[in-house]
């Protein structure tokens, strides 16, 4: 399959995603990156508003967050107008990218046939989703992969044009998104030991490109700003929450205490200390805290909102999240770790490794993670996959003890991931009322469509305890269900516990 091939699998799906679907921004995430860009290409002077002001990129009022998605949006805001399908269309071109880079890492690890790996993730229903959104993960993936397969190509162009180009791409990922900073200096050092003889020069026009765009930023930060922050302050606030380790008490007391400090320097200086402190009084929570965001981590998402939640959500959606993100993702694990234990080497081996080496310490053991953190893992994943498979193909290479300790901790992890779900998914499928609230739910919802609002009740009553803090079905009926039947009260008092509870559980 031809690179341009991959190209149009992937934008015919997003763009039929986008008018099929036609989905509203959810959630406070969106709203945020929405509003603030909107904010920008409204503003009577927007350049001088973006160097002068940090209002713009401001999240909780105290924290800074990373720029480019911000500017991004607020530049097609102001070119085409503030609406939202031209940013979605040139979100879907910009994923359509990605899937190419990752089409190219597959073929820099697994030959020709690692373009698969592109085609793989041109049908992975999260990076199908994603266009639709105001994410910073739609700037984000597309610079981070094309960085790599940049830096990892052979044989495109002149060694340093091509490294430089890499850099670059790098550096606007870090201003996307500042997890991949790190990456920046790893990837400089990496081209360092691996020049033969050691050559300065190389590894130089990486880290130069890199710090050419990220540089003039922090200049911004430091002399028009006054805030001596190298891309932004969200990530100690990140690290602290993932660190506190206290009761809801201590924490509020510990961010009335960050918040109330003079400075922003002293607000990163306070949440560093108190990151720290969590960790130092409590090693047992961290490590509790490493295994749980590792779990989290690889969860098959569509299986938890099926079977886990029981969301009600469109069946086309379950569907879609089954069948083209948990299937693919789990498939792709044992195929992963075969290539893990057994690919060979080449330079885009060497810098997926290091990629999800890091960024996966940085996700699960530093802060914490959501679900949508996998798209700056699954590309390089579905690439490393493809050699995997390329490796099991081989008779010769199948046969080797490394690639069959591969494979069988990778099939391991994947069938732990899943054997969670087997009794709570037998007993939807059996419709054992008495351990799933879907068969109750269902009941109550055809008796109120009925005109039965006292057994409606009852039915959801009877379902509500079964239900997992997560699946918030019954607590939207309830006030409802109360107030037909007469307990206007109790309505009032059930509207207001069953508030803020879906967004937070669709967020974490």
């Amino acid at each position: 399959m031809r690179l341009a091939a991959v190209f149009a699998l992937a934008l015919a799906a997003r763009v039929l995603f986008v008018f099929a679907v036609d989905e509203p921004l959810l959630y406070s995430h969106q709203y945020t990156y929405f509003t603030n860009a909107l904010r920008i290409a409204e503003h009577p002077h927007p350049v001088e508003y973006v160097l002068y002001s940090d209002e713009w990129r401001t999240w909780d009022q105290h924290w800074t967050i990373a720029p480019l998605y911000h500017l991004f949006a607020a530049a097609v805001f102001q070119l085409f107008g503030p609406h939202l399908l031209v940013l979605r269309l040139l979100q879907c071109l910009l994923d359509s990218g990605a899937a190419v880079a990752v089409a190219l890492l597959g073929r820099g690890v697994a030959g020709r046939r690692g373009t698969w790996a592109g085609a793989a993730y041109a049908l992975h229903w999260p990076a199908i989703e994603m266009p639709s959104w105001t994410m910073t993960e739609n700037v984000h993936t597309f610079l981070l992969t094309a960085g790599v397969a940049a830096v990892a190509a052979e044989g495109v162009a002149p060694s340093f044009r091509r490294r430089a180009a890499g850099g670059f791409l790098l550096g606007l990922s870090a201003l996307a998104r500042s997890v991949s900073t790190g990456f920046l200096a790893i990837v400089s050092l990496w081209t360092l030991l691996r020049s033969r003889p050691r050559a300065w020069k190389p590894a130089a026009a990486v880290l130069a490109a890199g710090l050419a765009v990220i540089l003039p930023w922090t200049a911004r930060n430091v002399f028009l700003v006054g805030d001596a922050v190298l891309i932004e302050s969200a990530a100690f606030e990140n690290i602290w929450f993932a660190n506190r380790f206290v009761d809801r008490g201590t924490f509020l007391n510990q961010e009335r205490l960050v918040h109330g400090q003079a400075t922003p320097a002293e607000k990163r200086s306070a949440a560093l200390h108190y990151a720290l402190r969590g960790i130092g009084r409590h090693p047992d929570r961290f490590v509790e805290k490493v295994g749980r965001n590792f779990r989290h981590f690889f969860r098959p998402e569509g299986l938890q909102n099926l079977v886990g939640i029981e969301r009600s959500i469109e069946p086309w959606r379950h569907a879609g999240s089954v069948l083209l993100d948990d299937l693919p993702l789990l498939l792709a694990l044992p195929l992963f770790a075969v290539f893990l234990a057994a690919g060979r080497p080449s330079p885009a081996r060497s810098l997926i490794v290091l990629w999800v080496s890091y960024y996966l310490f940085m996700v699960i053991v530093v802060f914490h993670n959501e679900i949508r953190y996998r798209s700056a893992f699954v590309p390089f994943a579905f690439a490393g996959a493809a050699e995997g498979a390329r490796v099991l193909a081989d008779p010769a290479t199948r046969r080797r003890l490394r690639a069959r300790v591969g494979l069988g901790l990778g099939t391991l992890l994947s069938l732990s991931m899943v054997w969670p779900y087997g009794p709570r998914a037998y007993a939807m499928v059996t419709a054992d009322g008495g351990r799933s609230p879907r068969p109750w739910f269902d009941r109550g919802k055809s008796l109120l469509q009925a005109a039965w609002p006292a057994e409606a009740l009852e039915a959801y009553s009877r379902g509500l305890p079964l239900a997992t803090e997560a699946n918030w079905r019954g607590r939207i009926a309830l006030p409802r269900l109360l107030e037909a039947v007469g307990r206007t009260q109790e309505a009032g008092e059930a509207s207001v516990e069953g508030k803020g509870d879906p967004i937070h559980s669709l967020t974490s």
